[in-house]
């Protein structure tokens, strides 16, 4: 859990990277295949950052959400790696993902990661 909540700038320099591969190839590829595409826009580093930055954020809240789909039980807590084995994941469980953000809140105080996800519709006068 650590690894997955500790993101370096050498993790968010691959990722601005990855994203910039990624953009490089489809326009490639769009030129090959004869389309008329506008080249890719040119993007200020620091903004580029921030975008990597949220992307590495988005898919370690996932992989967390995973981790606690496979892991934890309201009945039993955090399951064995024995117990993991025979258990049924709990695909998008709610609970799960509230329970992760639970946890990384408690243990990793001021994380904006802990907010990322889904959260409960807020209660207004109409509901």
């Amino acid at each position: 859990m650590d690894r997955l909540v500790t993101i370096t700038d050498d993790d968010v320099e691959k990722g601005a990277t990855r994203i910039r591969n990624i953009r490089d190839t489809n326009y490639a590829n769009a030129r090959r295949r004869g389309q008329k595409v506008a080249p890719p826009e040119i993007v200020p580093p620091e903004i580029e950052l921030a975008l990597a930055r949220a992307s590495v954020e988005h898919s370690r809240s996932g992989t967390l959400d995973w981790l606690f789909y496979r892991r934890w039980r309201l009945s039993e807590g955090w399951l064995s790696d024995e117990e993991t084995r025979r258990a049924l994941e709990i695909f998008h469980d709610w609970l799960a993902q509230n329970m992760r953000r639970a946890v990384i809140s408690k243990r990793y105080e001021g994380l904006v990661m802990a907010e990322l996800g889904w959260k409960p519709p807020a209660k207004t006068f109409a509901s």
